[in-house]
């Protein structure tokens, strides 16, 4: 959240700092996937080079 919309957060109160935090839990999670899904593509390449190898021998 970019410190904008000053009056309309202020008018909601607790309730809209709360609808924050819950955005940015969101975002982490979403972050946590995408590097998980990462190390699944480094294993996958790691498998390939291994059996490309094999072929050579």
């Amino acid at each position: 959240g970019g410190g904008g919309g000053g009056g309309e957060e202020r008018g909601k109160g607790e309730g809209a700092e709360e609808e924050e935090e819950e955005e940015e839990e969101e975002e982490e999670e979403e972050e946590e996937e995408e590097e998980e899904e990462e190390e699944e593509e480094e294993d996958d390449h790691k498998q390939q080079q291994e059996e490309q190898s094999e072929v050579h021998r």
